[in-house]
């Protein structure tokens, strides 16, 4: 592979853009393809068993359209390196916020991808994989003709244990319990966790802004969220079937908050969002 160029850069490694070249003496047949080499320090930002994890989860997980595919994971004495697909439109991050005004996503779109989220994240549910930093960030999108598609990515910090005691994720996607864990070393199911961050991602779409900073009594947006069982309608002027859909989604006792089979049938009837 030859490196062309930087797509992104995070706390825990850089990923490049990389072309297929053909060694010394041979050539290559098929126009050559271009993959993401995610590269990362081994021990920095995480552990190396974490590291090593994130490979074995995201290859189990790779099967599924719905999860970008990890082809080879290498190593030398101090880098890890994830081959994987390239996704032509970047993330839903820029996509929620930086597009220019009369292209921004329509209603149609946004309901096509909270299928595919949905049916990804229930996925690896099913295979004992839960997530823990779903947001906008790690969503990786792709383009089939006219119609988008949404992968999950960065596997980084999940598990594969449904419940425990280790809060963690990115703040403004946090569940409230896991605040409650880390003052209290409660337990957490992290299958009702990733349920909530879908919650905040969707928010997102729809008022293309966080509805609060973190899901804590602190938080002025949070506490009136609480209180007032119409706040995203009322505050963003969505319709009223996306905020009971948000309601069910964010509901504030994780074994009360909608499962993702039932979440998939009610976003499938639901035709108006905004």
């Amino acid at each position: 592979l030859q490196v062309i160029d930087v797509l992104g850069e995070g706390s825990f490694g850089k990923v490049y853009r990389a072309k297929e070249v053909a060694a010394p003496g041979l050539s290559i047949s098929q126009p050559c393809r271009e993959f993401a080499v995610k590269t990362m320090a081994k021990g920095v930002g995480l552990s190396i068993d974490h590291q090593a994890a994130e490979a074995e989860i995201q290859t189990r997980m790779s099967s599924h359209p719905g999860v970008v595919t990890l082809h080879e994971a290498y190593e030398d004495e101090t880098h890890l390196f994830f081959i994987m697909d390239i996704m032509s439109d970047g993330h839903l991050h820029d996509d929620i916020y930086n597009n220019e005004e009369g292209s921004e996503m329509d209603e149609a779109t946004m309901k096509n991808i909270m299928l595919q989220l949905i049916d990804a994240l229930d996925h690896c549910h099913k295979n004992d994989v839960y997530h823990r930093d779903l947001k906008p960030a790690n969503i990786l999108l792709s383009r089939e003709g006219a119609e988008v598609k949404a992968h999950l990515a960065d596997f980084g910090i999940a598990t594969t244990e449904r419940v425990g005691q280790s809060p963690c994720g990115t703040a403004q996607y946090i569940s409230p319990e896991m605040y409650w864990s880390d003052a209290n070393g409660g337990e957490i199911n992290y299958a009702a966790s990733d349920v909530w961050a879908l919650g905040i991602v969707f928010a997102e779409m729809l008022a293309k802004t966080l509805p609060w900073g973190a899901a804590h009594w602190d938080d002025e947006c949070f506490g009136t969220f609480l209180n007032e069982p119409k706040y995203f309608y009322r505050r963003f002027g969505i319709s009223k079937q996306a905020n009971a859909i948000l309601a069910q989604m964010l509901e504030l006792e994780s074994e009360s908050r909608i499962t993702l089979p039932e979440l998939k049938e009610l976003v499938q009837d639901t035709n108006a969002f905004l």
